[in-house]
């Protein structure tokens, strides 16, 4: 648990620092270019690389939240607590086992793009897309966190993983 909270404060952190990042670049490339025509030509890579950063940091922000994704529970919510329990633990190991796979495969896409570079910051892609493996296998982390906690001692009968 103290290294959920520790992960959620810097998924929080690097969110922040991402975004305040992507805002100053795009407001500073509105300004240079319609104001003095003089525009930064890394600007776009950089806005586009910083966006997919947040955006995947923020999926894997929102997973470790005790609220969690929004869902429609029409149906869960017929189910006896018991069947609701065994519905999510279900749920969780595909989940675990899926972004596991995700992350396994997105990790070699990232090694095999390493080679190629961006255009204009003369950065590896693999920069680009490390945050998908490093995204899917928090997701995956926190998965399997869940189906421990659905095991431990002391849970109520009928309780699903926290």
């Amino acid at each position: 648990m103290i290294l959920n909270s520790y992960i959620v404060k810097g998924l929080r952190a690097a969110c922040l620092a991402l975004f305040s990042a992507l805002v100053v670049i795009v407001f500073m490339q509105v300004v240079l270019r319609y104001f003095f025509a003089s525009p930064l030509a890394w600007s776009d890579e950089m806005a586009r690389l910083l966006l997919v950063w947040v955006s995947f940091l923020g999926i894997t922000l929102v997973y470790f939240s005790e609220e969690g994704h929004p869902s429609v529970t029409v149906v869960v919510d017929r189910l006896s607590p018991r069947n609701q329990a065994r519905l999510k633990l279900v749920l969780t190991l595909a989940l675990c086992v899926t972004l596991f796979a995700g992350g396994v495969v997105s990790f070699n896409s990232t090694l095999r793009n390493h080679r190629f570079i961006s255009p204009v910051l003369h950065f590896p892609n693999s920069l680009k897309y490390a945050v998908v493996p490093l995204s899917f296998f928090l997701m995956s982390y926190k998965s399997a966190y869940d189906l421990i906690q659905f095991f431990r001692p002391g849970r109520r009968k009928g309780e699903g993983a926290a």
